[in-house]
């Protein structure tokens, strides 16, 4: 896929506390790029349809955070609040506080999420972009006030 698997450059972690004030906890090679609960759509039209969260709703939240694996390869962790993971109901309609994630690296689709941990087995040297978003059961991304609902770390791999 993107060829063998490199070590990991340990990078100064860069965090907007706006949406988590109570969060002390630095995670060594990430940089959060996160403006309240939502990310901003910078480049990240998706092609798909997509779901405005109503006014007044509890709009759900999305934290991802990137570990190295011990072996080899990255650990994700996709932490959500108002919005359950439904896999018993992909590609049904739904409401928008239940569905799936997307998960994206450098701008490519890799695959939907279920559940709150993914291993990514290798990144490309150099800097990388994760982004998760969420996704109603038909695959509709959501969002609040014009931007999607996701969240972005920047990973940097050395040769």
């Amino acid at each position: 896929m993107w060829g063998g698997i490199p070590s990991v450059m340990a990078e100064e972690v860069h965090r907007d506390h706006t949406d988590h004030p109570h969060e002390t906890q630095e995670t060594p090679i990430m940089d959060h790029h996160r403006d309240s609960a939502q990310m901003e759509h910078q480049g990240h039209e998706h092609g798909h349809a997509r779901v405005e969260i109503p006014e007044g709703a509890t709009v759900p939240e999305v934290e991802l955070q990137v570990y190295p694996d011990a072996m080899k390869g990255w650990n994700l962790e996709v932490k959500v609040t108002h919005f359950r993971f439904a896999p018993e109901s992909v590609n049904q309609p739904s409401d928008w506080n239940e569905g799936h994630a997307h998960l994206y690296v450098n701008g490519d689709k890799i695959t939907r999420l279920y559940d709150r941990w993914y291993y990514l087995p290798e990144l490309p040297v150099g800097d990388n972009e994760i982004t998760v978003t969420l996704n109603t059961n038909d695959h509709k991304d959501l969002w609040h006030n014009g931007t999607t609902i996701g969240d972005t770390v920047q990973v940097t791999v050395s040769p």
